[in-house]
C-alpha cells in the first residue's frame, strides 16, 4: 500500500498483525517510524496509524500458528526434521550449482551463503564488516 497523500488508515482485523513500513513515515499508536521498521500491533483494536504522503506499508499477519515453529539459520518449520531436510536440500542445491535442485536462484545471480559452519564459497572467504563475533557464541 502506497499513500498519496497524509492518511489515516483502517486497521485490517486480524489476531495477529504487524505493519511493516518500507519506505517513509508512518505514526503508530502515537509513535513515529521510519523506513524498514516493523510494529507489532496490539490485539486491542482500533489503533491510530497516519501516513505520510509516499509512504510504502505492508500488513502481515492472520490466524495464530497452529504449533510452535521451529528456527535454525534461514529455515524456519513445524518440525525439527523439516528443518534437517531444509539443510540437506540447501546442501544438494548448492552441490547441483543450484540446477534442477530443490533450492534455486534468481536470473543472473551467482552467489550464495554457507550454513554455518560449512566451508565458504570461493572468492567468499571473508568475515563481512558487520560481522559481530560475539553474535555467533
Amino acid at each position: 500500500l502506497t499513500a498519496n497523500a497524509d492518511t489515516t488508515i483502517k486497521v485490517p482485523d486480524a489476531p495477529e498483525l504487524c505493519l511493516y513500513i518500507v519506505s517513509g513515515q508512518a505514526e503508530v499508536g502515537g509513535k513515529t517510524l521510519g523506513d524498514a521498521t516493523m510494529a507489532i500491533l496490539s490485539p486491542e483494536r482500533p489503533i491510530h496509524v497516519a501516513l505520510k504522503a509516499g509512504t510504502r506499508i505492508m500488513f502481515a499477519g492472520g490466524d495464530p500458528l497452529d504449533a510452535p515453529r521451529h528456527l535454525d539459520w534461514n529455515f524456519v518449520a513445524s518440525s525439527k526434521e523439516k528443518l534437517a531436510r531444509a539443510a540437506a536440500d540447501w546442501r544438494a542445491s548448492i552441490a547441483a550449482n543450484f540446477t534442477g535442485s530443490h533450492f534455486t536462484q534468481p536470473p543472473g545471480e551467482t552467489a550464495w551463503i554457507p550454513l554455518p559452519g560449512d566451508p565458504q564459497p570461493p572468492g567468499m572467504d571473508h568475515i563481512p564488516d558487520d560481522h559481530d563475533a560475539d553474535w555467533e557464541s
